[in-house]
């Protein structure tokens, strides 16, 4: 039987392995299990070189012999037993204050488009460019509450929903050689899981949700970021996104309605 090693802090084990038994041998692990831990009080351990000490846990062992060039042996971190807690992103959240899109090339979906999102009660910004489809689906929802072209995120909201589980909030993770990528955090029946997304997919389903948007602050404080603000001067605003798809909608179902229709009877 294989036995795999993975760290605490990866999310997606239970999708990556979904017919494996996952153990937590952490102190924050259940027993028996945590008894592997090295942060486990087994109580007792001899000190090496140093037979008249003792040792709570492993850890606290290595720690009390951890020796640097300037710094004698510790022995008071011979008690430790806990792990220490983990520093984890400081989440910052955001809300959408603009869709937008410039005036060239000619074709409208083939223009970037700019999603932008704002630290609620803040001044910090994250423009993202997106596909057109997934931009104007946003300027729709964000618009009229509408959710037009791009249905599959209604779909999807529906299936977590029929499968006993919402979607309680997203975040934007990381920035990596320009690309942003993100997760949705699914409350699930067995737990809470979160799934790797493309942030324009996340962020319409956070609308579409109404579940909290998040970003990593390290994210917002990167002078790169919003260094480069010409999206400000696209013409195309969030309302004219949403005006031009209900008028492609209005006149595409013009032209099937003339299509149907019988001819006239010569008389």
């Amino acid at each position: 039987m294989p036995v795999l090693v993975a760290s605490r802090r990866r999310t997606r084990l239970s999708l990556d392995f979904p017919d494996a038994l996952i153990l937590d041998v952490t102190s924050r692990g259940a027993e028996p299990w945590i008894r592997l831990s090295p942060f486990y009080p087994h109580g007792g351990i001899p000190v090496p070189g140093h037979p008249d000490r003792t040792s709570q846990s492993v850890e606290g062992l290595w720690q009390a012999l951890k020796v640097f060039a300037t710094e004698p042996e510790d022995f008071t971190n011979r008690e430790v037993t806990t792990m220490p807690p983990e520093a984890g992103p400081d989440w910052v959240e955001a809300e959408v204050i603009e869709v937008c899109r410039p005036d060239r090339p000619d074709h409208p979906l083939l223009r970037p488009h700019v999603v932008v999102l704002r630290e609620r009660n803040g001044t910090r910004r994250l423009p993202m460019y997106t596909g057109s489809a997934e931009a104007i689906a946003l300027a729709c929802c964000l618009d009229a509450g509408e959710t037009p072209g791009l249905r599959i995120y209604q779909l999807t909201a529906n299936l977590l929903a029929a499968a006993g589980s919402r979607i309680t909030e997203v975040r934007i993770t990381r920035l990596v050689e320009g690309v942003f990528y993100a997760v949705a955090v699914v409350e699930a029946p067995g737990g809470a899981v979160e799934v790797d997304a493309r942030p324009s997919d996340a962020v319409n389903l956070a609308v579409l949700s109404g579940a909290p948007i998040r970003v990593d602050a390290a994210i917002l404080e990167d002078p790169v970021v919003d260094s480069q603000p010409e999206w400000e001067q696209y013409p195309v605003r969030l309302a004219d996104l949403a005006a031009e798809e209900r008028q492609r909608r209005a006149d595409s179902q013009a032209r099937l309605r003339e299509h149907e229709s019988p001819p006239e009877s010569e008389p």
